[in-house]
C-alpha cells in the first residue's frame, strides 16, 4: 500500500470482539499484576511493622529497675533525688559564663560518671532481684552527685564574690 492511499477496507468478521477480548485479557491481567504487586506491598508493610514492634518491645537486658520499683518510700526518695539535682542543675546553668565554664563542664561529666554508674546499678538491681546493697549503693550515688552540685555552687559562689570584691577595688 503506499503512503496516499487510505485503508477503506473493511476488518474482518469478529475482529472488534477479538479485539475487546483482547483488551479485556490485558486488563484483567493488569488488575492481578496490581493485586499481586499490591498483596506483596502490605506483606511488606506488615513485616516492616512486625519487625519494628518487635524492636521496641523487646526485653532490653541493658535495662534494669529504679530506686522507684522497689516501694512506694523509695519512689518518693527517687522523686526527691531527682528533683534536687534538676533544680541544682538549673542554678548552675543560671550562673554559667566563659569564666566558669571549665569548672562547670569538669562537674556535670563527673555528674555524667555517676550517671552511667547509676545505670548499670540499675542493671544489677534487675539481676539481684532488690538486694539491699544495690539499693543503697543508688541513694549514695544520688547524694554524690548532689555533693558535687552544691560543691560546684560554692565554688561559682565564691568566684563571683572574688569577681566582685576586684570589682570594688578597682573603684576605689
Amino acid at each position: 500500500m503506499s503512503k496516499n492511499k487510505f485503508d477503506i477496507h473493511e476488518p474482518s468478521e469478529g475482529h472488534f470482539e477479538r479485539f475487546k477480548n483482547r483488551l479485556e485479557g490485558e486488563n484483567l491481567t493488569s488488575e492481578r499484576n496490581k493485586n499481586s504487586s499490591l498483596k506483596w506491598y502490605l506483606a511488606a508493610a506488615s513485616l516492616a511493622l512486625l519487625i519494628s514492634l518487635w524492636y521496641n518491645f523487646k526485653p532490653n537486658e541493658k535495662t534494669g529497675y529504679q530506686l522507684a520499683d522497689v516501694s512506694n518510700e523509695m519512689a518518693e526518695t527517687q522523686s526527691y533525688f531527682t528533683n534536687v539535682i534538676h533544680s541544682e542543675i538549673k542554678r548552675v546553668n543560671l550562673q554559667k559564663n566563659e569564666d566558669n565554664t571549665p569548672i562547670i563542664n569538669d562537674a556535670l561529666k563527673r555528674i555524667e560518671s555517676l550517671e552511667n554508674e547509676y545505670k548499670n546499678l540499675s542493671v544489677e538491681l534487675k539481676k539481684t532481684r532488690f538486694d539491699k546493697r544495690i539499693i543503697n549503693a543508688m541513694i549514695f550515688n544520688f547524694q554524690q552527685r548532689i555533693e558535687i552540685l552544691q560543691d560546684l555552687l560554692n565554688q561559682l559562689d565564691n568566684i563571683k564574690n572574688k569577681q566582685d570584691e576586684n570589682n570594688k577595688q578597682d573603684y576605689v
